[in-house]
């Protein structure tokens, strides 16, 4: 096994962990995106934010951490490719000088290829300045490979998509 814990090669992560800090015991706030970034963005549990759906938004009076470095003279800027979960209707954008959230394309996983270009650029564009850059795509989720490969139905069938989640005449903040 390597610094990840995985028996797949991953130098990179390895050489990240030999280079940094390795964090051996972390839990995200919550199972999926929404509210994890909520609360990573605000230093707050999801009981407290209250993102906690998808029928919801961070609330008018969060502060941000690039609310927070935006306010002390950072650019913030952050590169995304996730049409569901990080769309500005979640309120996830606040204290962002750019939010480039890019729509999924049809036939086309969301991916690093269209994210990283346009951060890097931003990157150069910025680097004699404090900045602070937030980079998201869902490349890292596949394929999945778990040691319980038996802990998801694999003949599930039901749905979960956009359109669920964003057409809801409930959402609300």
């Amino acid at each position: 096994n390597n610094q990840s814990g995985f028996v797949i090669p991953a130098s990179n992560i390895d050489q990240l962990a030999e280079d940094g800090i390795l964090f051996e015991w972390a839990i995200a706030q919550s199972s999926f995106n929404l509210p994890s970034i909520a609360s990573l963005f605000t230093s707050k549990y999801v009981s407290t934010h209250k993102l906690d759906c998808t029928e919801k938004r961070l609330g008018k009076n969060e502060i941000t951490l690039a609310h927070v470095l935006r306010s002390n003279g950072y650019k913030t800027a952050a590169f995304i490719y996730n049409s569901t979960q990080f769309n500005p209707i979640y309120g996830l954008n606040k204290g962002f000088d750019v939010y480039a959230f890019g729509e999924e394309e049809p036939n086309r996983k969301p991916s690093f290829e269209k994210t990283m270009p346009e951060a890097l650029k931003w990157i150069e564009d910025n680097k004699g300045s404090n900045f602070f850059v937030f980079l998201h795509a869902n490349d890292i989720h596949e394929p999945y490979l778990s040691v319980y490969q038996d802990f998801f139905d694999p003949d599930y069938k039901g749905r979960l998509d956009k359109e669920l989640v964003l057409r809801r005449p409930d959402f609300r903040e």
